[in-house]
């Protein structure tokens, strides 16, 4: 732990709290970038199989998950370089 944290059990201020969780985050956002990797794959799939079948409404539904799963991935990149900021500051 940091020098001036205290233990668990004792409330931590704002910056020993991120210090001190960053591998949960750091796990749950890589299966955030995974989770849009996979949608970005099914958005696709949905659009090559409604041009197949001429259907313009399931392209467009396809186009919107695959632009969503994008969104999610940014959000990914967003989240860690706060996270960098807030733990640059602490130092």
């Amino acid at each position: 732990m940091g020098k001036d944290c205290p233990p668990k059990n004792e409330r931590r201020s704002p910056d020993c709290a991120v210090e001190h969780s960053t591998p949960l985050i750091r796990t749950f956002m890589s299966a955030l970038k995974m989770k849009g990797d996979q949608n970005i794959i099914k958005g696709k799939l949905k659009q090559k199989r409604a041009s197949q079948a001429h259907d313009g409404l399931q392209y467009v539904a396809g186009k919107s998950e695959e632009f969503l799963s994008h969104l999610q991935k940014q959000t990914d990149d967003i989240h860690e370089a706060v996270k960098e900021s807030v733990a640059g500051r602490g130092e």
